[in-house]
């Protein structure tokens, strides 16, 4: 996984994840697993890391 890489090496990985659900409570849910995340970096990267 490559959370900072150079050349757009780290945007190409970023387009290819998912709109997150916003819940209620302005947490980043995703929609795969239901799981939720405090920052939309923390849900990228759970993306990213599990999802790809």
């Amino acid at each position: 996984m490559v959370l900072f890489g150079f050349g757009g090496e780290f945007l190409e990985q970023k387009r290819n994840v998912p709109a997150p659900e916003m819940t209620t409570h302005g947490k980043f849910k995703c929609r795969a697993d239901n799981q939720e995340y405090d920052t939309r970096e923390d849900y990228e990267a759970h993306c990213m890391e599990e999802h790809t």
